[in-house]
């Protein structure tokens, strides 16, 4: 086991607490001699710098609720694995952002409803497709701002090619 590091948020307050492989604790840049063990699912005994204690840390809405001595406060946890996938979910979040508006089958542009720029609500026509005589209105799937359109009056598409970007 190698080293893990946490943030431990109690309050406005961040802890960071290093857990060595030999179970030694650095807090505050202090090193601290530890033996921790878990008791049960939610109870943990542990022996920090001679002195015993038992504390109970039990997961409620993505947070904990630890209590320590009959004090109980609520604690977020934030380790490297955490960290990074928050960091991937944000950058996701960002992508999500803009969408691409695709032809759901082979078919003609017959008019373009939108511009660059514009902004459109959630069910708004972005453009209009003729397919086997029939034209197809392909409406926004959100509320957004037009950043490209990416092909012009007249031209033939085929299935899943990006007509429209939002943002």
């Amino acid at each position: 086991m190698k080293r893990s590091v946490y943030d431990i948020h109690v309050g406005d307050r961040v802890h960071s607490v290093a857990i060595d492989a030999d179970g030694s604790v650095t807090h505050g840049g202090i090193h601290h001699e530890a033996d921790i063990r878990q008791l049960d699912a939610t109870a943990y005994s542990v022996l920090l710098n001679g002195r015993s204690f038992v504390f109970h840390l039990v997961p409620v809405n993505g947070a904990y609720v630890a209590s320590i001595e009959g004090t109980a406060v609520g604690v977020t946890v934030e380790t490297d694995r955490s960290r990074l996938l928050h960091k991937f979910a944000a950058a996701a979040m960002d992508r999500s952002r803009t969408t691409g508006i695709t032809a759901p089958m082979p078919a003609l542009v017959v008019r373009i409803e939108v511009e660059p720029g514009q902004e459109v609500k959630e069910g708004q026509g972005l453009v209009v497709l003729e397919a086997m005589k029939m034209e197809n209105e392909i409406k926004s799937p959100c509320k957004g701002v037009v950043k490209q359109i990416h092909v012009p009056h007249g031209k033939a598409v085929e299935k899943g090619e990006i007509l429209v970007t939002l943002e």
